[in-house]
């Protein structure tokens, strides 16, 4: 079995050290890297080939800005950020799946199906 590449990174190094410690207990996790500074995660990413993040998470429900940089161009990635001091985290992820309806081939069923997919889009927003 592969193991899931983590890189931690931008924790303060005694939260590093503790999410180090708890994820080396664990076969099948392997802990690709270790950085500080922000401004190196996506060449360490690159490095490493982690396929998990670890962050730092300063206010709860809030997405750490790095998480959008980072899926940007690795849109694959997980991202665990975690709070230091609280038990607060969250686990973030991209996800799209594509998917088909066939449609009626006439005026109609071309309109039925826009308006249909509108209509699920309102009811995303609301």
């Amino acid at each position: 079995m592969d193991k899931v590449r983590i890189l931690i990174a931008n924790q303060p190094r005694m939260m590093r050290e503790a999410v180090r410690t708890a994820l080396s207990r664990h076969d099948d996790l392997e802990i690709v890297g270790e950085i500080e500074d922000e401004r190196e995660i996506l060449s360490a990413i690159d490095r490493s080939k982690a396929h998990c993040l670890v962050v730092a998470q300063e206010e709860f429900g809030k997405r750490p800005p790095i998480c959008d940089i980072v899926f940007e161009k690795y849109p694959h990635m997980k991202i665990l950020a975690v709070a230091e001091g609280s038990d607060d985290s969250a686990f973030y992820w991209m996800f799209m799946e594509i998917r088909l309806n066939r449609i009626e081939t006439s005026e109609e069923g071309v309109i039925k199906a826009l308006r249909g997919n509108l209509e699920k889009q309102s009811l995303l927003r609301n």
